[in-house]
């Protein structure tokens, strides 16, 4: 009798552990994997589930007591989650949510400092990522989504750039195009001259401007710079094609 009351006994207790054995606990994330972007406000849903036994209640490390929670963290964090079974039984799951940095895409522009003159063009590159978008003045540049840009108007260009499920905005980048100066030359047409006269050309006027007279024998490339004379006027005694070519911040063009 005594040997058949231990068999229940061992039984029954072997049966319990089976059954405490069978309650276990997860987690399903949504999105999955669980990762969110620093900074731009999304967040991780997540789902605890319970198996084995009729599911009494939910404790989060995060101190949530419901089946599904959201959370945002600023840092990677790992949740926890204790599922409460009737009878007593408890089971635990873990998940752990990761932040990611947004991304910081940087410009570097040929050439590097972008001043360019009218009727020329900067190369504007970016970082590596999944996809991008140029901005000018603050607004999308249509059709512009490639890793580099070329730009042509002067003005303020930014790129939104996506890495993954991450997006992010560089830092702005200011374009400047400096104008082409005047060079127009008076008298501006054939001047014939006796032998020992001589005549006066004189290149228009402006701020800034600097002078290269030129001299060409027949109109044609190659134009020569007439050594020293570099003043807004230039006395010419010589048979050919006189020029000149004015430069203001850089940018130069010619009379000829």
């Amino acid at each position: 009798m005594k040997n058949y009351l231990f068999l229940i006994a061992l039984t029954i207790t072997m049966i319990s552990a089976q059954i405490a054995n069978a309650q276990t606990a997860s987690i399903a994330s949504n999105p999955n994997p669980a990762n969110i972007c620093f900074g731009q406000g999304t967040n991780v849903s997540l789902t605890a589930t319970g198996v084995g036994a009729i599911v009494m209640g939910y404790a989060w490390s995060n101190g949530g007591n419901t089946q599904a929670i959201n959370v945002s963290p600023l840092v990677t964090t790992t949740y926890t989650v204790t599922i409460t079974f009737m009878g007593g039984a408890t089971a635990n799951a873990s998940q752990t949510v990761n932040v990611i940095p947004a991304p910081t895409p940087t410009i570097t522009s040929v050439p590097v400092v972008p001043t360019i003159c009218a009727g020329q063009t900067v190369q504007l590159n970016t970082s590596t990522a999944d996809s991008y978008q140029w901005y000018l003045n603050g607004s999308t540049i249509p059709g512009a989504t490639s890793q580099n840009y070329t730009a042509s108007s002067a003005g303020t260009y930014k790129v939104y750039v996506v890495v993954g499920s991450c997006s992010g905005f560089s830092a702005n980048t200011v374009v400047i195009i400096n104008p082409l100066p005047v060079a127009n030359v008076t008298p501006n047409s054939s001047q014939q001259l006796c032998w020992g006269t001589s005549v006066t050309l004189t290149a228009n006027p402006g701020v800034g401007y600097t002078y290269q007279w030129k001299f060409s024998p027949n109109g044609l490339a190659p134009w020569n710079n007439i050594v020293g004379e570099t003043n807004q006027t230039y006395v010419a005694n010589l048979s050919g094609y006189v020029g000149v070519e004015v430069t203001l911040n850089g940018c130069t063009k010619t009379s000829y």
